[in-house]
C-alpha cells in the first residue's frame, strides 16, 4: 500500500479565496442597488446568547437564551456620479425621514441573497436574509492619491437561512 504524500496534497490544494466567486442581490422598497458595486461582504453566523442558572443543588447552568442574527458589512466601491451613496441616503429616509417622520417596516426592510461558487459554477450554499435596513454608513475619506472611493454601510437582519448544496 502506497503512502501519502500529504504536503504535496496541501500543495495542490487551490487556495480558498481564489477559488469562489460570489454573488448578491440585495432588494427593498423602491431603491435600487447593483451587485457591481458590492466589493466586499462580512456574512455573520447567528449565535445564541446565553443566560445562566443556579438549579436546586447550588449548581450552575448554561441555557441559550436568544438568537442573534449579528450585523452584515458590507463595502461599496463608489462611481463619480455617487450612485450607490445615492441609493443608500434614499433607504435611509425611508426609515426616518427629513422631517423626523418614522417609515413602517414594511416601507424600508429588504432582502438579501448571497451565493458563494466553486470553480465549477456550482452554489455551495446560498445566504438569505431577511428584514435587512442599513443602519450605519461609514466615514469616506478623500486622500488626494485618486484612490478608488470605498465606504462600508452595515446592515440589521432579523432573520437568516441558509442552504447548503
Amino acid at each position: 500500500m502506497a503512502t501519502k504524500n500529504w504536503r504535496m496534497l496541501a500543495i495542490a490544494r487551490p487556495d480558498p479565496m481564489m477559488s469562489f466567486m460570489w454573488d448578491i442581490t440585495l432588494t427593498a422598497p423602491g431603491i435600487n442597488i447593483k451587485s457591481e458595486y458590492f466589493e466586499e461582504v462580512t456574512v455573520p453566523i447567528p449565535s445564541f446568547q446565553v443566560d445562566y442558572a443556579t438549579d436546586y443543588t447550588n449548581i450552575k447552568k448554561h441555557y441559550a437564551k436568544e438568537l442573534d442574527y449579528g450585523t452584515i458589512s458590507i463595502k461599496f466601491y463608489e462611481d463619480a456620479k455617487g450612485t450607490m451613496l445615492r441609493e443608500l441616503i434614499a433607504w435611509r429616509n425611508r426609515i426616518k425621514d427629513k422631517n423626523g417622520n418614522w417609515g413602517c417596516p414594511a416601507d424600508y426592510q429588504g432582502t438579501m441573497e448571497l451565493t458563494p461558487q466553486g470553480p465549477d459554477g456550482v452554489a455551495s450554499f446560498v445566504v438569505k436574509y431577511k428584514k435587512v435596513f442599513p443602519t450605519q454608513i461609514s466615514q469616506i475619506t478623500f486622500n488626494g492619491e485618486n484612490d478608488r472611493i470605498t465606504y462600508t454601510v452595515e446592515f440589521s437582519l432579523n432573520y437568516s437561512e441558509f442552504t447548503f448544496s
